[in-house]
């Protein structure tokens, strides 16, 4: 229905023309239409409203004759659409209609917009639900959700913080189905997986263990970021820490007690890659979220992402990086330089733009709301989000141990898994191998041409007192991939003279 404030706009253009409520009510019908519909030229529909309306005609018509170009492309269409009676004298059946075709056409844009966004990661989600149709989705009432299809599974594969758990036993024999005997989830796994503060629609099915520092794989950061770099599926790290020793201030505090120790995460579906810049958006699609663990009271306390604020935060637009110094420290032209006072200092570096190396969640570059240095010492996890980009609150849970360290820790142990189930974890390890595959081609190609450079120096420099076959078919091909110049090589042929003319 035609909103009546529109339609009384329009009939007060039927009053003597100059006076000063057709001019108002102009102006309020053009008001009223731009409130409702965003794409209206207005421009256009204010001097079709002018030169029907306005007090002098023939001064409206020479001023817009005074601009050739304008008068030669809109004139004739202006006088169409007043004969026509589209938009100087709209009916309100027809801006009826063309309020109903408006929306229809937002509507249809809107889907298609969403069908061309839809990230991987959403795909993947529906083709979940499929295959478990009984599994709740994202979306919760009241706090409430349905039973899941599937508890999480570690197919068989030990977990520190979880032991030995989702698999089958048998009371008799392992070879008679029938009397396989499910060993429960750890009530602590469970917690974490079902959790509708979490994301249980993807922890709720098979895991897949990337990275364990007491595995065999070590308590290596380098180690952590070649695991689980470019693996292009959802990850959940799990972190023991313990309080850093050196940022105490509190001399009492016993450090090596069992209390002093907690377990914290982070949950992810953005693929991790190296980068000084922030990555990773907050949407329907993508998911992230810090979280702590009690493993006493068998509690998990999560630390969602606020999307308000993602895309203002001094996290530039993203929730996390991962950069080591040795990837771009020289293309950065930064200068390794120890953070903070004293003897020892911190164990991280900090870049010349003020951001630290390792890896960020949260905050801004220079104070990240976790901070994993790259010796994994004096490592940092804030209680407060600079950057608005992560809920607030203490992810040690108020122990006064790291109160006393200063929220500083020393990382002790780390697991890292893929979950989202068996098909997308093989499918986030293919696509791992072949982006290590092409970083590998390409760190090659340019140890060859900086090898093919060097000895085209060495020639010049007269470093060879003979010139082989070899040699002369390498220059060969260095010309045939580089594209060198006839006379680059011709300085060298000059320089030397040991090289057939070409």
């Amino acid at each position: 229905m035609m909103d009546n404030k529109i339609v009384k706009s329009i009939a007060k253009l039927s009053e003597p023309i100059g006076s000063s409520s057709n001019e108002d009510g102009a102006a309020l019908l053009i008001a009223r239409l731009s409130s409702q519909f965003g794409d209206l030229d207005l421009n256009q529909l204010q001097q079709s409203l002018q030169g029907k309306y306005s007090p002098s005609n023939s001064i409206a018509k020479n001023s817009i004759a005074g601009d050739e170009e304008f008068h030669r492309n809109n004139t004739e269409d202006l006088v169409a659409r007043s004969e026509e009676s589209s938009l100087a004298e709209p009916t309100p059946e027809e801006l009826a209609a063309w309020q109903a075709q408006q929306f229809r056409r937002g509507k249809e844009t809107l889907l298609r917009q969403k069908e061309e966004t839809m990230a991987p990661i959403q795909k993947r989600r529906l083709a979940l639900r499929h295959e478990n149709p009984q599994t709740s989705s994202s979306i919760w009432d009241d706090g409430d959700w349905e039973e899941l299809s599937a508890l999480p599974d570690l197919q068989g594969q030990s977990s520190l913080f979880f032991g030995l758990e989702g698999t089958h036993e048998s009371k008799n024999s392992k070879d008679d189905p029938e009397d396989a005997v499910f060993v429960g989830v750890a009530p602590l796994l469970l917690t974490l997986a079902t959790s509708p503060k979490g994301d249980p629609e993807l922890l709720g099915t098979a895991w897949n263990r990337l990275y364990s520092s007491m595995e065999g794989d070590g308590l290596s950061f380098f180690n952590l970021c070649h695991a689980i770099c470019y693996y292009d599926g959802p990850t959940l790290m799990i972190l023991s820490v313990v309080p850093s020793k050196s940022k105490m201030v509190a001399s009492d505090t016993t450090i090596a007690s069992q209390s002093a120790i907690t377990s914290i995460g982070f949950f992810t579906t953005t693929t991790w890659q190296e980068s000084p810049e922030y990555f990773g958006n907050y949407s329907d699609h993508d998911r992230a979220f810090l979280f702590a663990m009690d493993e006493q009271h068998n509690r998990v306390e999560f630390f969602n992402m606020q999307k308000r604020n993602v895309e203002r935060g001094g996290s530039r637009g993203g929730f996390m990086y991962c950069h080591p110094s040795t990837k771009s420290f020289k293309r950065l032209g930064g200068k390794s330089c120890p953070r903070g006072t004293g003897e020892k200092g911190n164990h991280f570096y900090e870049r010349t733009d003020g951001a630290v190396y390792g890896i960020g969640i949260g905050g801004k570059p220079s104070q990240p709301r976790l901070h994993l240095t790259e010796t994994l010492e004096e490592c940092r996890c804030l209680t407060y989000d600079s950057s608005r980009t992560l809920q607030d609150g203490n992810l040690f849970l108020d122990k006064p141990a790291f109160e006393s360290s200063l929220y500083y820790f020393d990382v002790d142990s780390i697991e890292v898994w893929g979950v989202g189930g068996m098909a997308w974890i093989q499918h986030a390890l293919e696509a791992r191998e072949q982006a290590r595959a092409i970083a590998a081609s390409n760190l090659e190609q340019r140890r060859r041409i900086y090898d093919k450079t060097q000895m085209l120096d060495d020639f010049r420099n007269g470093l060879y007192s003979t010139t082989t076959k070899t040699e002369q078919s390498q220059v060969w091909s260095f010309r045939s991939d580089l594209s060198v110049s006839r006379n680059f090589l011709h300085l060298i042929q000059e320089t030397r003279g040991r090289i057939v003319s070409f």
